[in-house]
């Protein structure tokens, strides 16, 4: 992917893309099933600021 064409997106259009990152990344965090502990560390490392 070339990260110039992302310079053609209105702001909204960046920040709606930012928010849905970050809501598919918190759903590792209310999802309950078993042997998922590598991908909810990673969700959780990925949150970190």
């Amino acid at each position: 992917m070339n990260p110039e064409l992302m310079l053609t997106l209105s702001d909204w259009q960046t920040s709606c893309g930012c928010v849905d990152i970050l809501m598919h990344t918190t759903e590792r965090c209310f999802h309950r099933s078993g042997g998922m502990e590598l991908t909810a560390g990673i969700a959780e490392t990925l949150l970190k600021p």
